[in-house]
C-alpha cells in the first residue's frame, strides 16, 4: 500500500495530466457524437475541417516555438531565477503575427482553398470562424508551453487541451446551443475566452528585474526553426489526411474519417499529458548533462504510457464496431479504420520520447530531417492511397508512415545519446554534470543553454 502510494506522489502531475487530458478527449467525443448523432458524417465532417484546418495553421504559425520556449524558458527553474516579461513579450509577438500573415494569405485565396475541401459545404461565416480558432489556438498553444516552463503543468494542459471542449460540451448539455453554426460560434467565443486568460496568467510568472534570464528571439529561432518541420511533421497526419478525404472521396467520407481518427488516437492524445510533463524535467536535466536523469525520465514515460494505452486499446479494438454504431449507424463502415488507428498509436506512443530527448538535446538538424522525410511520404502517399485503396488505404498509410518516424527517432537516441528509452540506461561514458553554482544567475540569458 505505501509503495503505491508512493507511486503516486512521485507520478501524481503525470496522473492528473493524463485525467484533464482523457476530460478533453471525452468532451471532445461527446461534442462528435452529438453532431455526427444529430446531423451525421456530413456535418461531422463540416465541424473537423473547420476545426482541425485551425488547429493546423496554429502549428504553422508557432512551428517550433512552444518547444523551443519550454527548452530555454525552463532553465529558470533550474537555476531558480524568474523570466524575463520582454522574452514572453517576444516569444507571443512573434506567433501572433506569423498567425496575422496566414490570416492575410487566407483572406486572398480562401475561395480555392475551401472550395477545394468543403465543395458546397462551407458552414455559414466558416472563414471568420477559421480565423478567430487559427488566432485563439497560436495563442493558447504558445501560453501553454511558456505555463509548462514554469512547472505549472495541470493551467497549461487545461488552457491547451480542455477549456474549449469542456465548456462546449456544458453548453450542449445545458441546451444552451443546438445548431452546427451554434456549436462552431461557441468553440471560437470561449476560444477567445480561454486565450485571453492564458496570456494574463502567463505574465504572472514574468519580472523585469535585472536577474531575470533574458531569453533574445535570436536563441529561440536557433531552436525553432530546425523544429518547425518537426512540429508540422508530428501533427500533419491528422489534419492532411483528413483534408486528404474530403478532397479526394468528399466531406462525408471525411466525417466518417475522423471519427474513426478522433477515436483511434484518442488515448494516445490523453497519454500526450505525460509526455509534456516530463518535456520540462528532461530539458531540465539535459541543461546540467544528466543524462542518467534523462535515460530514467525516459523510461518512466515509456512505461506509465504503456501502462496507460495497451488494456484501453485491447478493449477499443474488441468493441470498435459497436462503440460507432452508437453513434450512428453509418458509421459502422468506419470500424476496420478505427483498428488501424489503435494499432498504429500504440507504437507510435511507445516510442515518443526519443523525439522528445532529440529535440532537447541539440539535434534539431536530425529531428529534422527525419520529420521531413515522413512528411514528404505523407504528402505524396496519401492522395494516392484515398484514389486507388479508398478510407482504408488513406488510414493505413496515415497510420503507419509516423510510426516510421518514431522507430528512426528510437534508432537515433540509442546511437547517439546512447540512452535506451525501454530500459532507461545510459551506456555510454560518464558526464561531468553541471549544477547551478557553476553558472553565475546574474545578467543570465538563453545564450548556449
Amino acid at each position: 500500500m505505501r509503495s503505491v502510494l508512493a507511486y503516486v506522489r512521485l507520478h501524481i502531475q503525470s496522473l492528473v495530466s493524463i485525467a484533464i487530458r482523457a476530460a478533453s478527449v471525452l468532451a471532445g467525443f461527446l461534442i462528435t457524437y452529438y453532431i455526427g448523432h444529430n446531423f451525421g458524417p456530413l456535418a461531422n465532417g463540416q465541424y473537423a475541417l473547420l476545426t482541425q484546418t485551425a488547429m493546423f495553421l496554429s502549428i504553422l504559425a508557432v512551428g517550433g516555438m512552444d518547444m523551443a520556449v519550454v527548452r530555454h524558458f525552463s532553465a529558470t527553474l533550474a537555476f531558480k531565477v524568474p523570466l524575463s516579461r520582454s522574452s514572453l513579450r517576444r516569444a507571443l509577438g512573434y506567433s501572433l503575427a506569423a498567425a496575422a500573415l496566414i490570416v492575410a494569405f487566407l483572406g486572398f485565396t480562401h475561395s480555392y482553398i475551401l472550395q477545394l475541401l468543403f465543395s458546397t459545404y462551407m458552414p455559414p461565416h466558416g472563414v471568420m470562424i477559421l480565423a478567430t480558432l487559427l488566432g485563439v489556438r497560436t495563442t493558447t498553444r504558445l501560453t501553454a508551453a511558456v505555463l509548462r516552463s514554469q512547472g505549472r503543468h495541470l493551467v497549461a494542459q487545461t488552457v491547451e487541451v480542455f477549456s474549449i471542449p469542456g465548456f462546449v460540451t456544458l453548453l450542449l448539455l445545458l441546451g444552451v446551443i443546438e445548431s452546427l453554426e451554434e456549436v462552431l460560434y461557441a468553440t471560437a467565443a470561449i476560444g477567445v475566452l480561454t486565450a485571453a486568460f492564458a496570456v494574463l496568467h502567463s505574465f504572472l510568472f514574468t519580472s523585469s528585474s535585472k536577474n531575470a534570464l533574458d531569453v533574445p528571439l535570436s536563441a529561440l529561432f536557433r531552436t525553432s526553426l530546425p523544429l518547425w518541420l518537426t512540429a508540422i511533421a508530428l501533427n500533419l497526419a491528422d489534419w492532411y489526411s483528413l483534408a486528404t478525404a474530403a478532397a479526394t472521396l468528399g466531406v462525408y467520407d471525411a466525417g466518417l474519417f475522423r471519427v474513426a481518427f478522433q477515436i483511434g488516437t484518442a488515448m494516445s492524445f490523453s497519454a500526450m499529458g505525460i509526455l509534456n510533463v516530463f518535456t520540462a524535467q528532461i530539458s531540465a536535466a539535459m541543461a546540467v548533462h544528466d543524462v542518467d536523469r534523462v535515460a530514467r525520465l525516459a523510461r518512466s514515460v515509456t512505461g506509465l504510457t504503456m501502462g496507460l494505452l495497451l488494456p484501453i486499446v485491447v478493449l477499443l479494438f474488441v468493441g470498435a464496431e459497436t462503440l460507432l454504431g452508437f453513434i450512428g449507424p453509418e458509421f459502422r463502415a468506419a470500424a476496420p479504420l478505427l483498428e488501424i488507428f489503435l494499432v498504429g498509436q500504440l507504437v507510435f506512443m511507445a516510442a515518443a520520447p526519443a523525439g522528445l530527448i532529440l529535440a532537447m538535446s541539440g539535434h534539431e538538424r536530425l529531428n529534422l530531417a527525419i520529420s521531413a522525410s515522413v512528411t514528404a511520404g505523407l504528402l505524396v502517399l496519401a492522395p494516392l492511397a484515398a484514389h486507388y485503396y479508398g478510407l482504408f488505404g488513406l488510414a493505413v498509410l496515415t497510420a503507419c508512415v509516423p510510426v516510421c518516424g518514431s522507430i528512426a527517432n528510437v534508432v537515433a537516441v540509442w546511437r547517439l545519446q546512447k540512452i535506451n528509452i525501454i530500459t532507461g540506461r545510459y551506456f555510454g561514458e560518464p558526464r561531468m554534470r553541471t549544477t547551478a553554482s557553476d553558472r553565475a544567475p546574474s545578467a543570465m540569458t538563453a545564450e548556449g543553454l
